[in-house]
């Protein structure tokens, strides 16, 4: 009895030696399966995504004219705090941010999330586009 247990165990062991290890990515594979699926020929999905990846663009330029001008602040606590520590390149860690939600979002099949964002970037790049103008004039 001792002897089969041995050969059994030799067999487990020389079946798992014989197998490749391969890495399995079916994992990012599935995610961008379900994001494709849940934006492919969808146009208030697409339209959302661009509006809030322009308005985001337009936030990070408005932002930094405003900042040129004597007086201005950033109200935004956190850009604040990576202006301060990261200068001219504050807005990588937003991009980051961005790329997330629009990558995210869509996953969790919640359109009103991303009109929430959309419509809160809208009035974030108005309150600077107000700022700009009335530094203008």
């Amino acid at each position: 009895m001792r002897a089969r247990s041995i050969e059994m165990t030799y067999a487990t062991l020389n079946g798992v030696v014989q197998h490749e290890t391969r890495p399995n990515f079916g994992g990012a594979k599935t995610v961008w399966a379900v994001w494709r699926n849940a934006v492919r020929g969808r146009a208030d999905w697409a339209l959302l995504l661009i509006l809030f990846i322009a308005l985001q663009l337009i936030d990070i330029t408005t932002t930094n004219y405003g900042l040129a001008i004597p007086g201005n602040w950033e109200g935004n606590p956190l850009m604040a705090f990576l202006q301060a520590h990261l200068g001219g390149f504050w807005w990588v860690p937003k991009i980051a941010g961005v790329f997330l939600v629009c990558l995210a979002v869509p996953l969790l099949r919640r359109r009103w999330l991303m009109v929430y964002a959309v419509a809160y970037c809208a009035l974030t790049v108005s309150g600077n586009l107000a700022v700009l103008g009335s530094n203008i004039g």
